[in-house]
């Protein structure tokens, strides 16, 4: 199976490489001179990510089910916290063999959505209003809301957020994944200095 050159070296899921080779044998038996290059980096997915919750003290648990709109990347990432509730980066690294310099901005994706937390990362982010404890993701029609990547390495340690909740079921990270590329270009565009203010 070939891949783009972007993606040779990602490391999929058993259960998107097994589908991938169960369509790459159709594709030879039914079109053997047509070439099957897969670009996986273009893949979006739906991730649904159910979490146990106790809203109030003394009251039964319920299942928050959550819609997650993502795309390959952000699916692989968590995927593996199937298995368990806390990587390092390193470690994200190596078990999807995506390169540091892309996988970045996909866990601080996943951070200031609050789904990921990090014990070492402070999501920064200067608002007049205090009074919600996971802020909404800044539109650019806000005016009194800014926010600044949270800066990670290959050493921060990552945590499945166990309490996460969203006043919404739906909750598109692509969407967000956009805003805070878009936050970081003009960021790198700032001299050093002016950047961890």
């Amino acid at each position: 199976m070939e891949s783009d050159e972007k993606t040779k070296s990602w490391i999929l899921p058993k259960q998107i490489s097994n589908y991938s080779n169960v369509f790459e044998l159709y594709n030879v038996c039914e079109k053997p001179t047509t070439k099957l290059t897969w670009l996986h980096s273009w893949a979006g997915s739906t991730i649904t990510f159910s979490i146990d919750r106790e809203d109030n003290p003394g009251q039964s648990k319920k299942l928050a089910k959550y819609t997650l709109k993502g795309n390959a990347q952000i699916a692989m990432i968590l995927d593996l916290f199937n298995e368990k509730l806390s990587y390092s980066v390193g470690d994200l690294i190596e078990r999807t063999g995506i390169r540091f310099s892309d996988i970045e901005l996909f866990c601080q994706t996943l951070l200031a959505v609050e789904i990921l937390q990090s014990a070492t990362v402070k999501i920064k982010s200067n608002s007049n209003s205090n009074s919600n404890p996971n802020p909404k993701s800044t539109s650019k029609n806000s005016q009194n809301t800014t926010e600044t990547l949270p800066i990670i390495d290959q050493k921060t340690i990552l945590d499945l957020n166990l309490q996460f909740y969203s006043d919404t079921l739906r909750c598109d990270l692509v969407k967000k994944y956009m805003q805070l590329r878009q936050l970081k270009k003009s960021q790198d565009k700032l001299p050093l200095q002016k950047r961890f203010t």
